[in-house]
């Protein structure tokens, strides 16, 4: 026993007396406790060997299926896995890269990582490419309100000269088309 755990025995003694314990009871207390740490102690040292050994245990079993043949490691096939796995290594980053705008470059992300980022890029994309898009349509569409205006001034200019002429039947036409000219103007600067 260390200095540590004795004096951790004798506060324990101590408590157990000034409880009412005989010695009998305070000393069991005492041994239980110390059985109950030192069980917690190799429990939480064992917990990451177990974890390591069920991921050993999962990678040897998956690559046992693959190089181990009648019982013996096949060469051929560990060259065949190792070039296959070379492939992966130089390939999937330039993928990554691709697909999450040059923001991961590992192989050994996670999927989920991966996708998230993925997503992230995409939305991106989409919001910078409707962003384009409603300003060349809005140009668009200004630029057509612009045409229509000048083609409506222009039937207003010709329904006010022809206005002039002496037909009966002029007149009545032009104010026509005068008042639908000035409606669709009206219109159209609304819309602006």
């Amino acid at each position: 026993m260390d200095a540590l755990e004795i004096l951790r025995e004798a506060q324990n003694r101590i408590d157990c007396k000034k409880a009412g314990d005989s010695d009998s009871d305070c000393l069991c207390q005492t041994l239980c406790t110390n059985i109950k740490c030192q069980t917690m102690g190799l429990i939480q040292q064992a917990l990451p060997l177990v974890k390591q050994m069920q991921k050993e245990t999962k990678a040897n079993d998956f690559w046992k299926e693959l190089v181990v043949k009648d019982n013996e490691l096949d060469i051929e096939q560990v060259k065949k896995e190792l070039h296959d796995f070379y492939f992966i290594m130089e390939q999937v980053p330039k993928v990554y890269m691709a697909v999450t705008g040059d923001k991961l470059s590992k192989v050994m992300y996670p999927a989920g990582t991966v996708i998230r980022e993925f997503e992230d890029y995409l939305g991106q994309q989409i919001r910078e490419n409707v962003t384009e898009e409603t300003k060349d349509l809005k140009e668009e569409f200004q630029a057509t309100i612009d045409g229509l205006v000048g083609a409506l001034e222009v039937i207003d200019a010709i329904a006010r000269n022809a206005t002039k002429l002496t037909s009966p039947l002029y007149p009545e036409t032009l104010k026509m088309i005068r008042a639908k000219a000035k409606q669709a103007l009206a219109s159209a600067k609304g819309k602006e």
